[in-house]
């Protein structure tokens, strides 16, 4: 079962992914194909287990980061490929490694990326495109003051999971409205 979502294709366990395929458990995805586990990602393929990462290919456990291709346990990366835990590496070394961080569990894992994650700074606000705006996961808002996972607001306030709307004041889960 799949909640809240939006031209998306063979997807299950998903709450508002939008325009994806083949995606499993994941939560506010937009354009992500093939991904497991991920949250707050944008056009990501085969990759599992990422939060706030906007076009990234056959990674796993990577956080804020962009364009990323063959990274593992990144964070706040940006035009990367084959790294671990930040680190670069040969794209054969990487392979090897990779084989054998697989084998752990998800909390092994997480054991090995939470200092890097305390560690590594991240933006204050996750967005693009906003003008005079004030919020989180905003994309292309217009004098939008708090505003939530929203995209294509303009004058609106208190928002929260409000699309291609605007003049909205203390609203929640819409879409598509004016006025």
């Amino acid at each position: 079962m799949t909640f809240a979502s939006y031209e998306s294709e063979e997807c299950m366990y998903n709450h508002r992914v939008f325009y994806c395929k083949d995606c499993t458990d994941c939560t506010l995805c937009n354009k992500c194909e093939l991904c497991y586990g991920c949250v707050d990602c944008i056009t990501c393929y085969n990759s599992n287990f990422c939060v706030g990462c906007e076009q990234v290919v056959d990674s796993d456990y990577c956080y804020f980061s962009v364009n990323l291709q063959k990274c593992f346990g990144c964070v706040s990366l940006k035009g990367k490929q084959h790294c671990i835990f930040n680190q670069q590496y040969s794209p054969a070394d990487y392979e090897q490694k990779v084989a054998e961080l697989k084998k752990l569990s998800k909390d092994q894992v997480m054991e090995q990326l939470q200092p890097l994650l305390l560690k590594t700074p991240r933006p204050a606000m996750t967005g693009k495109h906003n003008t005079n705006s004030y919020g989180d996961h905003l994309y292309y808002g217009t004098n939008a003051y708090w505003a939530f996972d929203s995209k294509q607001i303009a004058d609106s306030y208190y928002v929260y999971h409000c699309d291609d709307s605007k003049d909205l004041l203390d609203c929640s889960h819409l879409g598509w409205s004016e006025n």
